[in-house]
């Protein structure tokens, strides 16, 4: 393949990629036909079927033969390398149009680190957690308050020994700190916030995943009722 050829396919998997990485394609939809790609793009099949096959190698899609390309999410089954996707898709800043995905998927992330830190070999590191708990209870200074926010979620990545949570974490760092000034800008709420936390930090140590699911709901929500 020419250096040209090679460009433009590069070019187009980030379009594809960026569609479903921005929300455009939900789990579940199907792309359109290798056909009708290649018409809307201008390229060739065959460089819309290679494009395909890197789009199901980097856990974005499935593709059924007889039936197309199928959506799948990427928050279960992307690996590692995905992490450049996001960061091109949605880069350190946050806007307006972007932040609830953002939001969407570090609660979709939170709900596997639960799942993760159940299993009882990460027991033990909770108190990881405990401790940046209790960092971001005693801090007066808003900055820092917006800081030990997004700390307690790299701390959650620590505990559960899953890189790809806190490579995402590192990714949107900018974006996430930028939540927690909200938080801090209205005391009360980032109080909740924390005490939630806390119930969530127990509910864990106690077994009790499905009030820890129920509990990241709420905590998730209070950030969308923030951000309204």
């Amino acid at each position: 393949m020419t250096r040209n050829k090679k460009s433009t396919e590069q070019v187009l998997l980030k379009e594809l990629e960026a569609r479903i990485l921005t929300g455009q394609m939900s789990p579940g939809d199907f792309l359109p036909s290798e056909r009708n790609l290649a018409d809307e793009l201008k390229i060739s099949r065959p460089v819309v079927h290679n494009i395909l096959i890197r789009l199901e190698e980097r856990g974005l899609i499935h593709i059924i033969p007889r039936q197309g390309a199928r959506v799948i999410d990427y928050k279960k089954y992307a690996p590692l390398s995905l992490i450049n996707g996001l960061v091109d898709c949605y880069g350190r800043e946050i806007s307006h149009s972007n932040r609830d995905a953002i939001i969407n998927l570090l609660k979709g992330h939170t709900d596997m680190i639960i799942a993760d830190i159940s299993r009882s070999e990460y027991k033990a590191k909770l108190e990881l957690v405990k401790d940046a708990l209790a960092e971001a209870m005693r801090e007066k200074d808003k900055c820092l308050r917006a800081e030990a926010f997004v700390n307690l979620y790299k701390t959650l990545a620590q505990a559960a020994v899953n890189p790809f949570y806190l490579a995402f974490v590192n990714s949107c760092e900018k974006a996430l700190r930028d939540i927690g000034v909200e938080l801090v800008e209205r005391d009360s709420a980032y109080h909740t916030l924390l005490r939630l936390f806390t119930s969530l930090l127990h509910q864990l140590k106690t077994n009790k995943e499905e009030t820890a699911y129920a509990l990241n709901e709420t905590i998730f929500q209070l950030i969308f009722d923030i951000w309204q």
